[in-house]
């Protein structure tokens, strides 16, 4: 029988402090619709890490010194359908700049309402500006916006997570063409700020979307050999992206385990909004349920050779042998918010 293997990657768990405690209770509260679940994560082999990004390039076999390195424009303008198998990409996101005193705050999509139709007005303010400087610009279905450039520009850009909720002058591109980078932003945020869509958005009530934050710039060579996964099933673009490069075949993500296709190499990836409690705990009760119960069945049955999850923050591994470690207690609600 072909060796089948599950990897199930969880969306980052993006609340704390007393966020954190309320959902702690919540869990507990639904301790016994979360007995697989808990049963998993006291069993498995647990890894921590800071960064889901880093574990998940190195899962189809990336690796890279640090998330500065990971070319995300490239990969998620892939699992987007753009062709950036050739050139420099670079994510240009919309963002809010609220000037504060003597500082400038950025806020992105997750503090505001952005409509796509929105987005291509704001887009064709300023194509005069991107066909003056010979940059391709391309909008992805994620509401994200990409730029392909002919040249690898000599500048440092700072994620996109570093900096939003904090003052952006600490975080402006550094670098030999800093300073070129830095007009460029401060054009574009004129010319935004000028827009129809912004004018619209402000006799509205709505904050203005003044901004693009460059991050995530690089390139990455196809490698379609020594593949990790045989089938990737995603709705999120990096994901996809980073099979793209390996040549694994991508479909929309799956509803349960039993949909799968048996002596597989898998990778399934879940979709939910991370911030939202209510919307995050009814994704675990699902995922107990349509995922991890019936996975560790398969285990237990030997129709599964090992499962993997990755969460925002760990990695969770377990076989048969693992499983059989009947004396290690199931995860209470607080290791559970540990590790997701």
């Amino acid at each position: 029988m072909a060796e089948s293997n599950l990897t199930l990657v969880l969306p980052p768990f993006l609340f704390a402090g007393d966020d954190s405690g309320c959902f702690s209770d919540a869990l507990a509260a639904n301790s016994a619709s979360l007995k697989s679940f808990r049963k998993f994560f006291g069993r498995g082999e647990r890894q921590h890490f800071d960064e889901q990004s880093m574990v998940l390039c190195e899962s189809f076999g990336n690796n890279f010194q640090s998330t500065a390195d990971i070319p995300v424009a490239t990969l998620r303008a892939s699992g987007n359908g753009f062709d950036s198998g050739t050139g420099y990409w670079l994510c240009a996101e919309p963002v809010h700049l609220h000037p504060d005193l003597d500082h400038v705050v950025l806020f992105d999509k997750e503090h505001f309402e952005l409509s796509k139709l929105e987005l291509s007005g704001l887009l064709e303010s300023l194509k005069p500006l991107f066909e003056e400087e010979k940059i391709e610009v391309c909008q992805g279905d994620d509401m994200t916006v990409y730029l392909r450039l002919l040249d690898v520009p000599q500048v440092n850009f700072t994620p996109l997570d570093d900096v939003v909720g904090k003052n952006i002058l600490p975080f402006m591109p550094s670098g030999d063409e800093a300073a070129k980078w830095t007009l460029l932003a401060n054009e574009i945020q004129m010319m935004m700020s000028q827009s129809d869509v912004n004018r619209q958005r402000e006799e509205q009530g709505q904050s203005t979307i003044n901004g693009l934050w460059f991050w995530g710039g690089g390139f990455l060579t196809p490698r379609k050999y020594d593949q990790e996964f045989d089938r990737v099933w995603s709705d999120n673009p990096f994901i996809r992206g980073l099979a793209n490069f390996k040549g694994i075949k991508v479909k929309p993500s799956l509803q349960g385990f039993n949909e799968l296709e048996p002596g597989l190499r898998a990778l399934v990836s879940v979709t939910c909004d991370g911030s939202d409690q209510e919307k995050y705990l009814s994704m675990l009760l699902d995922l107990d349920e349509q995922w991890i119960a019936p996975a560790l069945n398969a285990i237990k049955k030997g129709e599964l050779e090992c499962f993997t999850l990755v969460s925002g923050h760990s990695r969770v591994d377990i076989n048969k042998k693992l499983l059989g470690r009947f004396w290690k207690r199931s995860a209470g609600a607080k290791d559970l918010i540990a590790w997701l």
